[in-house]
């Protein structure tokens, strides 16, 4: 994020050198350019395996282990208590955690882009910084307004899905009979499999819109 801003300060310096002939230093910047765009995917790509990995792991691993320790629950307790949804929860919420941390990192390069590019316009022109500045903050206003609305519908996708917890209790309550048939490594091998399944095809999809938006910023 941070070569973001280098790229727009170049570019200033180029129409500076421009305007005044200097054939070698507009050459000298323009190399530098196309070594820090070069420099920027790279890392933007780096960034991008490494994210996915470990995002990837931490939601298998703390779904996998949420599924252990409710098969450690007593079977009594979990017949009297087990409706499902504070598991359905755990399982959710890493899902939303993976999403809003890409959602942060998509913002703070586009603002890290913007700000740089308004430090360019005021290197060249203060009445062109004064009216990006302008665009800038209808933006923000924009950001302001689509997260409210995101946030509303959120909730609504919440509400939902703890109506499908009633589902998920029937099949939590379920594990009497894995405990009777004494199958529990089976169930966790078979449970795992599932997991890791679900969650790599949903960081696939994610990632390759993360690719996207980068993409459609750059």
């Amino acid at each position: 994020m941070a070569l973001a801003v280098i790229e727009p300060l170049l570019s200033a310096a180029i129409i500076v050198a421009y305007s005044g002939s200097q054939i070698e230093k507009i050459i000298i910047i323009a190399a530098l350019i196309m070594g820090n765009a070069l420099l920027s995917a790279f890392i933007t790509w780096a960034a991008s395996r490494l994210l996915r990995k470990s995002f990837a792991t931490m939601i298998k691993e703390i779904q996998y282990e949420t599924t252990k320790n409710v098969l450690r629950i007593k079977t009594g307790y979990m017949t009297d208590k087990g409706h499902g949804v504070f598991t359905q929860r755990l399982t959710s919420d890493t899902d939303q955690l993976a999403d809003h941390f890409d959602a942060l990192l998509a913002s703070s390069t586009e603002i890290f882009r913007v700000i740089s590019l308004l430090i360019a316009f005021l290197v060249i022109s203060p009445v062109m910084f004064v009216f990006e500045a302008i665009v800038f903050g209808i933006y923000c206003i924009i950001q302001i307004v689509q997260s409210k609305v995101l946030t509303d519908e959120s909730r609504i996708v919440k509400a939902t899905a703890e109506t499908q917890a009633g589902f998920v209790g029937e099949m939590v309550k379920g594990h009497r009979d894995i405990k009777l048939l004494h199958s529990e490594g089976s169930f966790l091998r078979n449970i795992k499999l599932s997991i890791n399944n679900n969650v790599d095809a949903n960081t696939n999809m994610r990632y390759r819109s993360m690719k996207y938006i980068m993409l459609r910023s750059s």
